[in-house]
């Protein structure tokens, strides 16, 4: 299935698309589409609440869109041997 992608438009990064976001902690890790410098980045990046706003954190990377599929592979053979390994349980992966 495909996850739901929820479109957000901050002044500060223009229209981004969030592919992903979850807790780690008291941050949350996010995963989105967006623009750097007129260029379409994915941005991977921890997030922290300060007050009522979600802010990101300087911690997290981002890179040209053109290297998603790249990363894609090899996060999904990644997924594939923590399960062989045992270190996480197929049932737990969305």
């Amino acid at each position: 299935m495909m996850p739901q992608l929820r479109a957000i438009d901050s002044p500060a990064i223009g229209l981004a698309y969030i592919a992903g976001e979850w807790s780690n902690g008291p941050n949350i890790v996010r995963v989105q589409l967006t623009n750097y410098r007129d260029n379409p980045v994915v941005d991977i990046r921890l997030w922290h609440q300060e007050g009522d706003l979600l802010k990101p954190t300087d911690t997290g990377i981002a890179f040209h869109i053109s290297h998603l599929a790249d990363l894609a592979i090899a996060l999904d053979e990644a997924l594939f041997v923590a399960i062989e390994a045992g270190l996480i349980s197929p049932w737990v992966c969305n």
